[in-house]
């Protein structure tokens, strides 16, 4: 775990980071060039204006490509162009209250993003390890409760059993990360659990209301 931190290891390693538009992906990029990596990133444009992205100068911390992660083709073309070393894959749609109403966008965003994924990397020679970013959204003890959970529990069980399936034989060491949010303050309608973009959940920054002088 010490590698996780020590730049003499992150230093000149080429890096494809998902997701480096989103909340979590943005400070990654950024802590990734604190510690000297070669970032490619690969993500839809950032969905709020403005956007963490754009207020750390998120192009500048990474070679920066738009794409889906659904997009199969353009996928491995980054992924074969960038040759990447490591892959933080962080790209995904995080909103339980989004999946409800997109639950097929969501399955196929989550899931078969991540199948994608391992298909590029399967085909890239200079992969050594993978790592995907999910939450604590699933755990084993819901897994027997799928059919009354949201499509973003259901799909994380789901990712879950690609990426280890689709590890195996290929030689890739894969490591599945669960992040815990802890961004419960209280009620605004302007970002999500995600950090992104959501009318409809809590605000990470308790300072927003003290701005507007509430």
């Amino acid at each position: 775990m010490s590698r996780l931190t020590d730049p003499n290891f992150w230093a000149g390693k080429r890096v494809l980071l998902t997701g480096h538009t989103g909340f979590k992906g943005s400070w990654a990029a950024l802590w990734l060039k604190k510690m000297g990596a070669r970032v490619t990133g690969y993500a839809l444009p950032p969905a709020s204006d403005p956007s963490l992205h754009a207020l750390l100068n998120g192009d500048g911390l990474a070679e920066s490509q738009f794409g889906d992660i659904r997009d199969g083709a353009a996928l491995a073309a980054i992924t074969r162009k960038s040759e990447p070393e490591i892959i933080l894959h962080m790209a995904a749609q995080p909103l339980v209250r989004e999946s409800y109403a997109t639950p097929a966008e969501t399955f196929d965003v989550n899931v078969m993003g991540t199948v994608r994924l391992l298909e590029a990397a399967r085909a890239t020679p200079s992969v050594k390890a993978v790592l995907v970013v999910t939450t604590d959204k699933e755990d084993r003890r819901r897994l027997r409760r799928l059919p009354r959970l949201s499509a973003s529990s259901q799909e994380r069980g789901q990712a879950d059993r690609g990426l280890r399936r689709g590890g195996q034989g290929q030689h890739l060491p894969e490591c599945l990360r669960r992040d815990r949010r802890g961004y419960r303050f209280h009620r605004r309608p302007q970002r999500s659990e995600a950090g992104q973009a959501d009318a409809r959940q809590l605000h990470p920054d308790p300072c927003a209301g003290q701005a507007r002088g509430r």
